[in-house]
């Protein structure tokens, strides 16, 4: 019997710093979540997707040589500027990227922690002598 194979792409959003909870509370800058997503895409797409990136990279960056990265394409920075001065091309490329997922059909799995809530409920405690 055959079995499908599936790759897990994994990336995460946030950091994995753990504060006090005072330390939140004197500087509201500091990131509360931390966010784990995962895509799963079975074998037989993965040519299909990797393909679909690399030409949308070349059609509007003219390079298969940039880094996705959410943060840097949401701010307009980085190799992303370009989407600042040009929100056409922004819109493109949403597009694209969408239509590239909308056919291909992942599967996506998300979890997030609220940091700070977490280590409110979950305080920590001091060791006791002969631990």
């Amino acid at each position: 019997m055959d079995e499908i194979q599936f790759t897990l792409y994994i990336d995460e959003s946030g950091n994995d710093l753990i504060y006090e909870v005072t330390q939140w509370d004197n500087d509201p800058a500091l990131e509360t979540h931390c966010t784990l997503l995962g895509v799963i895409v079975p074998h037989s797409q993965k040519d299909e997707l990797k393909d679909g990136l690399n030409q949308i990279k070349q059609d509007i960056f003219r390079t298969k040589e940039i880094v996705f990265h959410s943060v840097d394409i949401r701010f307009k920075r980085g190799s992303f500027v370009c989407f600042y001065y040009n929100p056409d091309t922004y819109e493109l490329f949403k597009s694209r990227v969408n239509s590239l997922t909308n056919d291909l059909h992942p599967i996506l799995i998300c979890s997030s922690l609220d940091k700070k809530k977490w280590v409110q409920k979950f305080q920590r405690r001091p060791l006791r002598a002969g631990f």
